[in-house]
């Protein structure tokens, strides 16, 4: 999927309303179906423990594709811990993006969540963002 998107191609995560199945995905050890990508009942049974615990929530978001990989009800499994929003894929945004209205862009987005302490754009291809 990453190589399709970094070739341009635009690829849904959710169709329907339901979870895209993996095409060319290698098999995880996730609590999923084995094909790259887990079902969404498998995704709270690993969250939900979350909100008994406390925890910084370290939230992924595509930025290639952030209506379908923002968690609109992940408030409901990790309960009132923080999160940590990380866009990534930033290098894969048209040239001269300015990142700064991304980011606030994405706090918008974010804002029904509440708790988000952060806002970080990564872009693990090219490193940026991963600073330690």
């Amino acid at each position: 999927r990453c190589r399709r998107l970094s070739q341009g191609e635009i690829i849904p995560a959710v169709v329907e309303g339901r979870l895209r199945p993996a095409q060319d995905a290698a098999p995880t050890n996730s609590p999923g179906n084995g094909r790259g990508i887990t079902t969404p009942e498998a995704l709270r049974s690993v969250l939900k423990p979350l909100r008994e615990r406390k925890a910084l929530i370290a939230l992924l978001v595509d930025l290639t594709d952030v209506a379908g990989t923002l968690l609109p009800r992940v408030r409901e499994l990790i309960g009132a811990n923080p999160i940590l929003l990380i866009g990534t894929k930033a290098d894969l945004l048209p040239r001269g993006t300015d990142l700064d209205e991304v980011r606030e862009w994405l706090g918008g987005a974010a804002n029904r969540l509440g708790g988000v302490l952060d806002i970080l754009l990564l872009s693990s291809k090219q490193g940026d963002g991963m600073q330690a």
